[in-house]
């Protein structure tokens, strides 16, 4: 049966991930589900685990089921998921990263017979020869693995061997009428002057921004590293750090600022709802994650649509975003001297750093609207079930 999109039937379109906690994967599958066209589409997401923070952002017609699975990597959970499409009866089912969904939502669609499987990769690799081979046998059930990043579909295809032919890549979007740059907040200022140093917000201070998870891959103590010299430096007294997101690594991170005398300079912030208004009053945001943990970073596309230029660890993604001396830096894993050199550049160089926000946003514009991103899945979404065999 073909679908014809100017007809009245929908196709009904599950995504399937762990969590819907604070992340760019996460983030993500938002965006399609909010964005999607609903005269075509019928979104919903099947949450593994538990639901999280980023259920708050659906639409109010997106369904989320949580199956609510226990932690581990239960042999027979696949039979649940058979189970569960079965009853709800998808046309697509959209699973999310190998370690998040794609072993429980490959095989349970398979087993319940859903018309089309996708598999998307975000960034996040896992290589030992048993996993390796697993992956590598579960994107052969998929109609199509997506890869968020020209970079990394050749990660994907150098560790798993996959016919490139089978990889097709869809690079994440954001919205620029949202995510502007211009959303300045009262109370957010004083919010941080109130807990940081009391030049924040003026001319002669530059704020730091970083989001996302606090946890091992995502690096944050190079920042707090880099911060440190900058305060041997003699820059201290104008450079403030807010982090925007939790996990594991909050107390090693609060314990290292504990030791080096830096509670009046950095702020956690936890997991929050606003971030357009806390992007507008940041001047840099910092991104330094593990090379093999970050596909396409959407924080990275939020920030420069909000004109924040990035300073990245180089990474799978980072340089498709991030032109290296144009529109932010991109700095080696771990150097943290180069890190902290470039901020203290920036902060030298106003004049540039306002150059670097236009071009940041402008470079946004152009390459990543949200638009084209949806676009583009509701492309293959309709073409897969048109041309499946």
């Amino acid at each position: 049966m073909k679908y014809d999109t100017n007809g009245d039937q929908k196709i009904k379109i599950i995504h399937v991930l762990s969590r819907l906690e604070t992340g760019g994967l996460e983030n993500g599958v938002v965006n399609i589900c909010n964005n999607i066209d609903r005269n075509k589409f019928e979104p919903s997401i099947c949450c593994l685990k538990g639901l999280g923070s980023m259920a708050e952002r659906l639409k109010s017609d997106i369904k989320v089921f949580n199956l609510n699975l226990p932690e581990g990597k239960a042999p027979f959970r696949p039979l649940k998921l058979r189970n569960f499409f079965q009853q709800e009866k998808p046309d697509i089912v959209h699973a999310h990263a190998w370690g998040q969904s794609s072993y429980e939502g490959i095989l349970g669609a398979r087993l319940a017979r859903v018309p089309v499987v996708i598999n998307g990769e975000h960034g996040s690799f896992f290589l030992k020869k048993h996993q390796i081979f697993i992956q590598k046998h579960l994107s052969k059930l998929c109609n199509v693995t997506l890869s968020v990043s020209k970079s990394l579909k050749k990660q994907i295809i150098h560790n798993f061997r996959i016919d490139p032919n089978m990889i097709t890549v869809i690079r994440n979007g954001v919205n620029v009428n949202l995510f502007n740059g211009n959303k300045y907040c009262i109370n957010i200022i004083t919010e941080l002057k109130n807990k940081l140093n009391t030049k924040i917000g003026g001319l002669d201070s530059i704020t730091i921004g970083c989001v996302g998870s606090l946890k091992p891959q995502k690096n944050q103590i190079m920042l707090l590293m880099a911060l440190n010299i900058i305060n041997k430096s003699g820059f201290g007294d104008v450079c403030n750090v807010i982090f925007i997101g939790d996990g594991p690594d909050r107390n090693l991170l609060q314990k290292y600022i504990d030791e080096n005398d830096m509670n009046r300079q950095v702020l956690f912030l936890g997991t929050r709802n606003d971030l357009p208004e806390l992007l507008s009053v940041v001047d840099i945001l910092i991104s330094t994650s593990i090379s093999e943990h970050e596909g396409l970073s959407n924080v990275m596309l939020e920030a420069m649509s909000s004109c924040v230029p990035v300073i990245a660890t180089r990474s799978i993604g980072s340089e498709e975003l991030v032109i290296d001396g144009e529109n932010g830096f991109i700095v080696e894993h771990d150097d943290v001297e180069d890190l902290a050199n470039k901020i203290i550049y920036l902060n030298n160089n106003r004049d540039l750093l306002n150059v670097m926000s236009a071009k940041a946003r402008a470079y946004i514009l152009k390459e990543f609207p949200i638009d084209k991103m949806i676009s583009e899945y509701e492309y293959l979404y309709i073409g897969l079930l048109n041309n499946r065999q």
